[in-house]
């Protein structure tokens, strides 16, 4: 369908899909994720499924927008250039605060064998008791966190929700907008587009003024031979 045709109305986008398999909810679902990634761009509820040859006709039509164009792309790359050093800084604090949790834990670990040794040992000499109410302590844990995260505990999945959680909170007093961020995202691909477009038509319009003025004095020439035997 892509290869036969550069537009289709949403509605029937949404049905072709839902002959093909998909359900109401998927094929919405797939269609703005198309959308969002530029892959297809919606104009008043038409679906144009060439959104580089739209920017490469706007580019023909407005050749004097290259500069404007050129100067918008080069002004959000610089503001998300600003938002990913923003995320990476706090990503890196984010990795930073993993490792100390996976050393803490380590030393938990160990500083609990130690308490359990000298109980065993030097203390009761008698272990089973401890062992058993240690034991089934970290059993209640693991089933508390099974009931809270509907999810099967492992120390990788409850490290990985504590730092998200941490990081997502980190970017939120940051004043981080994700929607923004993927917005942006969104318009530097246009742009980025519609620039090389716009590139694209002034170069071969240059070959062309190029080529007409090699073929003129060629023509110049032929004429003044077929004066010259006439």
């Amino acid at each position: 369908m892509r290869a036969e045709r550069a537009a289709i109305s949403h509605a029937e986008l949404l049905d072709y899909m839902q002959q093909r398999g998909f359900t109401p909810g998927a094929a919405a679902d797939v269609v703005g994720r198309l959308e969002k990634s530029g892959a297809m761009l919606n104009l008043s509820g038409t679906i144009l499924l060439r959104p580089g040859e739209v920017a490469e006709a706007l580019a023909m039509v407005l050749p004097s927008s290259l500069e404007t164009a050129t100067e918008r792309l080069r002004a959000a790359q610089q503001e998300l250039a600003a938002l990913d050093a923003q995320q990476a800084k706090i990503g890196r604090r984010a990795a930073w605060r993993q490792h100390g949790l996976v050393w803490g834990g380590l030393s938990s670990q160990l500083a609990l064998w130690g308490l359990m040794y000298r109980l065993t040992f030097w203390e009761l000499s008698w272990d089973e008791p401890i062992c058993f109410f240690v034991g089934g302590g970290q059993a209640l844990m693991c089933y508390a966190y099974f009931m809270l995260t509907r999810r099967e505990f492992t120390w990788e999945a409850a490290l990985e929700r504590y730092v998200g959680r941490w990081e997502a909170t980190e970017l939120q007093r940051a004043g981080w907008d994700a929607r923004h961020y993927a917005r942006l995202k969104v318009e530097v691909q246009r742009l980025g587009e519609l620039v090389q477009a716009a590139q694209q038509q002034e170069e071969r319009q240059r070959l062309a003024e190029a080529q007409q003025q090699q073929e003129e004095p060629a023509q110049g020439v032929s004429a003044a031979e077929g004066k010259n035997d006439a």
